[in-house]
């Protein structure tokens, strides 16, 4: 029974950045989903940029691949002030 944990411990160690890509995914498609039925960009990024307060805003690329289950802040903000300028 051990050994079998042990290996699947070992499998979902390298599945995680699999996983958390998706994951990504769908925060990212769940910002655009808000900007476009809400339409406050600047509301998202001011609630972001508070959650930097427990999170790097700005994680290396592959803490983020490796760790990270949503988009770093900065990349966020950055696609809601996108989404500001080109008035949509």
């Amino acid at each position: 029974m051990p050994v079998l944990i042990l290996r699947f411990d070992v499998l979902m160690m390298v599945f995680q950045p699999f996983n958390n890509t998706l994951s990504r995914m769908n925060e990212a498609d769940a910002d655009r989903y808000s900007l476009e039925t809400v339409g406050l960009p600047d509301g998202l990024a001011s609630a972001l940029v508070k959650t930097a307060k427990y999170r790097d805003p700005r994680p290396a690329k592959l803490q983020e691949l490796l760790f990270y289950t949503h988009p770093s802040v900065e990349s966020r903000v950055r696609m809601a002030m996108e989404w500001k300028a080109r008035g949509l």
